[in-house]
């Protein structure tokens, strides 16, 4: 809840899009928004800092320049018991130091926001959003994710209705990638089935079409710039995950569900072209196409 706090703080732009990121730098120093030093957080904190610093492992040596990058240094059941606190007294303390240094932060220069709104990244956001909302009970979230799916429609969308993969203040005239429709998919199949609203699963069944049509050849080989996009000289092949699933593995996932959906057999052959295309690579490199087997398997699941 507070990783979602801080996105919806920290990188929405207020017409429900999320940034990209923020600077790692601020004043000219790296992490400094961010970091303490011992004395600085000892006179802020008084007779609470023993017990906060030893919370969020703060040293007098530091991990970054003398300053220390907060972090759980045990489980906080753990450190409650090793200081003879209950968990209440424990949480009482830590909020109360919570409060007193984001006060103090709040003083300090913050870092630069990337505003530019990147497609694939609001489609996992929706997707981040709506699961927390199932899972806490809390609307607000749902509503979150309505709103980030809303502002690609209303803002990412060309009149030709073509997705676009990045807005900052203005679209920017670059079409969107396989990733991009496959994690907004995603994104939109998650709210259609928590929202009784048809919206959703109509641009659902919209952009998956499109994300078919314009990225699969006859063969069922995925495209990552799409197939009406400009030649490039090296062909690239999203199979490999990195820090997101790759795309083939997103539009396999895709694909899956949208058979099951719109009770159309097509989706999964979709699905069954992708994996059969990355057979080499998932063969050669299991380890780095984990979305692509989990994909499979999903698919033998439901086949079977």
């Amino acid at each position: 809840v507070r990783t979602a706090e801080f996105a919806m703080h920290e990188l929405m732009n207020g017409a429900g899009g999320f940034c990209a990121g923020l600077d790692a730098d601020s004043e000219g120093e790296e992490g400094l928004f961010y970091t303490w030093s011992h004395d600085e957080l000892s006179a802020l904190l008084g007779d609470d800092f023993p017990l906060v610093a030893g919370y969020w492992g703060v040293s007098r040596e530091g991990h970054l320049d003398g300053h220390s990058i907060l972090h759980l240094a045990a489980f906080p059941e753990k450190f409650a018991t090793g200081q003879a606190l209950s968990a209440e007294q424990l949480a009482e303390i830590i909020s109360r130091g919570s409060e007193k240094m984001l006060a103090a932060r709040s003083r300090r220069e913050p870092p630069l926001r990337d505003p530019k709104v990147i497609c694939a990244w609001n489609g996992l956001m929706i997707s981040a959003l709506v699961r927390l909302g199932s899972v806490t009970g809390d609307d607000r979230w749902l509503q979150a994710a309505a709103g980030t799916a809303r502002f690609i429609l209303q803002n990412m969308v060309t009149p030709e209705g073509r997705l676009l993969r990045n807005w900052l203040r203005t679209p920017a005239p670059v079409s969107a990638f396989a990733e991009d429709y496959a994690f907004f998919c995603l994104g939109l199949a998650d709210l259609a089935a928590v929202s009784a609203a048809p919206l959703w699963s109509e641009k659902l069944n919209y952009f998956g079409r499109e994300l078919r049509r314009l990225f699969l050849d006859k063969q069922g080989k995925l495209s990552f710039s799409g197939l009406d996009a400009e030649a490039l000289p090296i062909s690239i092949q999203p199979v490999q995950d990195g820090v997101m699933p790759s795309a083939a593995g997103a539009c396999a996932t895709l694909f899956i569900r949208m058979a099951g959906i719109f009770t159309d057999s097509s989706f999964a052959a979709a699905a069954a072209g992708i994996i059969r295309n990355s057979r080499g690579m998932t063969e050669k490199s299991p380890a780095a196409c984990l979305s692509l087997i989990m994909a499979e398997e999903e698919l033998l699941t439901q086949s079977a």
